[in-house]
């Protein structure tokens, strides 16, 4: 699984991808903080802002990138691992 988040002037753009595959796209007005990484310093892996608890279940292979995936829906590096 792999999001995206493009911020432009008239606002921004949020995909997700399973499995290489583009399953959604969400569009933001220009002033919405969905994606306040540089406002959030709190930020945490596993943990819900909403539910105010950790997610059920376990994730691999994190990684934040200030940059766009090398191809839609997943990183190089993940694809060619052995």
């Amino acid at each position: 699984m792999t999001g995206t988040y493009n911020k432009t002037s008239g606002g921004g753009e949020q995909k997700l991808y399973v499995n290489g595959q583009l399953v959604n796209t969400e569009f933001h007005p220009a002033g919405n903080t969905i994606v306040p990484l540089t406002a959030y310093s709190g930020m945490r892996i596993r943990y819900s802002r909403v539910n105010a608890g950790y997610f059920n279940g376990i994730l691999d292979n994190v990684c934040l990138y200030n940059r766009g995936p090398e191809r839609p829906g997943g990183d190089g590096h993940l694809y060619n691992s052995p």
